[in-house]
């Protein structure tokens, strides 16, 4: 039975709730006859955020999404995955200017089909845009790992990264259109594997 793995962060910094994780627990999405939904709340730690994951991901996954936060106003959807880490965690800790795996690719493309996807949350009405890649910090870390795994386990697998608003500031929306945008990316991502 085909599975979706589908992570959020959990709070940190000034978050005492962190929006990622609100949406990814809140979703319904209306899955393909057959197939089983998997959350995992991830903690904002560079040693245990990918350890948590990898113990979620069974030889079943057939998909992987991963959401987190941003500064931004809506929805970002990440296309490159750096090889490179910064920022300091949930624990204090520090990784700077470090390779997520040491002499790893410079790079690793999402293998979510990003304009279709694009398009399916733009037809939800949900702001919607493309972005290079997802920066330093453990979002950039985790979509990496997740890409290097995929690749590694079955290079059929739609795997990416999802930027959800932060929702401080200027926002084009609330929690509620975060829990939509998981629920659509979800429901896209699994028809696309049916």
């Amino acid at each position: 039975m085909p599975i979706i793995l589908v992570s959020g962060f959990d709070a940190w910094g000034d978050l005492t709730a962190n929006p990622a994780w609100l949406a990814v627990e809140a979703a319904k999405p209306v899955l393909p006859a057959g197939w089983e939904l998997c959350k995992v709340r991830l903690p904002v730690s560079w040693d245990e955020a990918l350890d948590l994951l990898l113990e979620a991901w069974t030889e079943d996954v057939a998909a992987v999404l991963a959401f987190g936060v941003a500064p931004i106003e809506g929805i970002a959807l990440e296309q490159i995955a750096i090889n490179l880490t910064g920022g300091e965690d949930v624990d204090g800790k520090l990784p700077s200017n470090t390779q997520v795996i040491p002499n790893g690719p410079a790079g690793y493309w999402s293998t979510l089909p990003i304009e279709l996807l694009n398009e399916a949350l733009a037809h939800a009405n949900l702001p919607v845009t493309n972005s290079a890649h997802a920066g330093t910090f453990l979002c950039n870390f985790l979509f990496y790992q997740i890409i290097h795994q995929a690749l590694w386990v079955s290079p059929e697998i739609p795997a990416g990264f999802i930027h959800l608003s932060n929702l401080k500031g200027e926002c084009l929306v609330d929690q509620d259109a975060l829990t939509k945008t998981v629920e659509v990316a979800v429901e896209f991502t699994a028809m696309s594997r049916s």
